[in-house]
């Protein structure tokens, strides 16, 4: 397995804003249960978050911790938008954004981005990451090509991770009614456990995480 060299980009000299969030609910670790009907998979004799068991949401707010302590190495200031256990609806954490946007004023939200993330699942042999952007914005389409060459090189890396060879535009919600560039990245398949073992695995989710601060930073410079 190499260890992959980018190109780095330069730090940025005016402030800028990554809006974080963190699909589905958490772990509630006073009741010691996952608070998210589904959004899980159980991967025999491996190690995942409990009893061989990968649970989504536990998962995107260990990547959200990761994304943000990045950014802060970076210069970028995180502004988390989940909660910590609970999950919330998409257009409650909408509406958080954008009174955030309102109350720093148009010249920031020019530089502010929306990452949502997410892992997938399908049929158990599905595998990679995706990232999806939504349709007739352009400058999302910009943000998702400026993140994809950093998680791309992910594959040198890593031997058992592949991203998907194209954009994707879906309408998610929160995505969708975004009024600053946004993306949701699907970082893995839960339910495929190679996949799963890249999930919960810390050099994994600091350099995915590490690329998409790059990609970030990229869109931002352009």
């Amino acid at each position: 397995m190499t260890t992959i060299q980018p190109l780095l980009p330069n730090k940025l000299d005016n402030p800028a804003i990554v809006y974080i969030v963190a699909g589905h609910g958490g772990f509630d670790p006073i009741q010691k249960e996952y608070v998210t009907n589904g959004k899980r998979a159980t991967h025999k004799g491996a190690e995942m978050h409990q009893n061989g068991t990968y649970y989504e949401g536990w998962g995107n707010r260990i990547a959200a911790d990761y994304l943000a302590a990045i950014c802060r190495e970076w210069g970028l200031i995180p502004i988390r938008i989940h909660q910590e256990i609970q999950d919330t609806t998409p257009d409650t954490r909408s509406n958080e954004i954008d009174k955030y946007v309102r109350k720093f004023g148009s010249a920031l939200a020019k530089r502010s981005v929306l990452i949502e993330l997410h892992s997938n699942a399908a049929n158990g042999t599905a595998k990679g990451a995706r990232i999806y952007t939504t349709t007739n914005n352009d400058n999302s389409d910009i943000l998702e090509s400026h993140i994809r060459k950093y998680i791309k090189q992910l594959e040198k890396q890593f031997e058992t991770f592949v991203l998907g060879e194209y954009k994707q535009e879906k309408n998610y919600t929160l995505i969708a009614q975004s009024s600053i560039p946004a993306v949701l990245i699907e970082r893995a398949f839960h339910d495929n456990q190679q996949d799963a073992e890249l999930l919960v695995c810390p050099k994994f989710n600091q350099a995915q995480m590490f690329a998409v601060v790059l990609g970030i930073i990229g869109f931002l410079n352009k």
